[in-house]
């Protein structure tokens, strides 16, 4: 579902100012796959892990749900989450374990 939303988000004209249509978005997302430093996680934490359900007093909204269990799937797999969202660690405390596998990158 990740790999998919990435090239969704690719492909909206609004995020690649129409360099990507839905076919090149997805072709980029291949050669990510491709690449050495890529992992794929198994979606394998229920909403009763410690580092997703710590979380949950601290989410501002459901909108945040997915983002949230994808930054706890990173963490419990000793991994980063990357994101272009500045938002994604909002509203969770400056000693927070899931801030450290959080990087957002800059636009």
């Amino acid at each position: 579902m990740t790999q998919l939303g990435c090239a969704r988000i690719l492909a909206l004209p609004s995020t690649s100012l129409g360099e990507f249509d839905v076919a090149s978005a997805t072709s980029l997302v291949e050669r990510l796959i491709a690449d050495t430093r890529h992992s794929f996680w198994v979606s394998d934490i229920q909403v009763t892990h410690p580092l997703f359900a710590d979380s949950l007093p601290h989410i501002q909204g459901h909108n945040q749900l997915t983002d949230r269990y994808l930054l706890a799937l990173a963490a419990a797999h000793d991994g980063v989450l990357a994101t272009f969202d500045r938002s994604l660690g909002s509203g969770l405390p400056a000693d927070s374990p899931l801030l450290q596998h959080l990087d957002v990158i800059p636009a």
